[in-house]
């Protein structure tokens, strides 16, 4: 094999090994954004009444030795988009009405 095939070839290696890690972080992200919506419909924290502290959600929201949290990454990400939503006494609820929202956004950017 040429040189220029064998780079070639080290380019389209590198490239897939790229998007095989991009697709998997994406992936974990998802799994633990699902994780964090299901924390909060377990203890029904859907509304400002029913809000609760982050410790009883179960949500881990600290970085572990060596390991990334990709449930506190989530959780970050959906109090800035306004999913989650913090109240008075350092507590959460999650906003079914701003999910609702952010869905119809994302299908409407899907369409041309």
């Amino acid at each position: 094999m040429s040189s220029v095939g064998q780079i070639a070839l080290l380019v389209v290696v590198a490239v897939g090994f790229l998007w095989l890690w991009l697709f998997l972080l994406r992936w974990r992200v998802t799994r633990a954004q699902r994780q964090v919506v299901e924390a909060f419909h377990r203890l029904g924290a859907l509304s400002p009444e029913t809000a609760r502290p982050l410790s009883e959600l179960g949500v881990a929201h600290r970085r572990t030795i060596g390991m990334r949290n990709f449930q506190a990454m989530a959780l970050r990400a959906m109090v800035s988009a306004g999913i989650v939503v913090p109240v008075e006494g350092n507590r959460l609820y999650l906003s079914e009405e701003a999910i609702q929202a952010a869905i119809a956004a994302r299908q409407e950017k899907k369409r041309p």
